[in-house]
């Protein structure tokens, strides 16, 4: 077990959302160019984001798993499609300082997909306050995120 967030998302995202989605994160990117990397052991790499994926870890030793979000979901053998038509995904962070970039994206990813989204987390709304506060200062909102 370790800290972790969770989330259930459309199996395709529109483009023009994904694309939403994917600006307002550049614009968070620079407060996290010290902690953030595209994968654990390749810290020199910068995230990956494309209009397909973001992709992102914390760097070195500051990373646990990756934060692996996509345009369009495929389905491993093992997962179905829920009811309500949304898949499971998560990223455990293990309160790592990358959190805050995770919880940043999850803050910009439940703005554009609004109830297309359904975020949940280990932690509780306290535990957010930097990444809800770091969205109001540099997006203009985020601090009436709730999970």
């Amino acid at each position: 077990m370790g800290y972790t967030h969770y989330w259930y998302k459309p199996s395709r995202i529109e483009t023009k959302t994904f694309n939403s989605i994917k600006k307002d994160f550049q614009k968070v990117l620079p407060e996290f160019k010290d902690i953030i990397c595209a994968e654990y052991d390749k810290p020199n790499e910068a995230p990956i984001i494309n209009s397909k994926e973001i992709i992102f870890n914390g760097k070195e030793g500051n990373g646990h798993e990756t934060m692996f979000f996509t345009k369009i979901r495929t389905l491993a053998d093992y997962e179905k499609i829920k009811d309500d038509g949304l898949i499971f995904d998560f990223c455990k962070t293990a309160r790592k300082p990358y959190d805050i970039a995770v919880t940043c994206f999850l803050i910009i990813a439940k703005r554009h997909l609004k109830d297309s989204i359904k975020v949940r987390s280990d932690g509780n709304l306290i535990d957010w306050k930097p990444a809800k506060d770091l969205c109001h200062s540099i997006l203009k909102y985020g601090k009436t995120f709730k999970i």
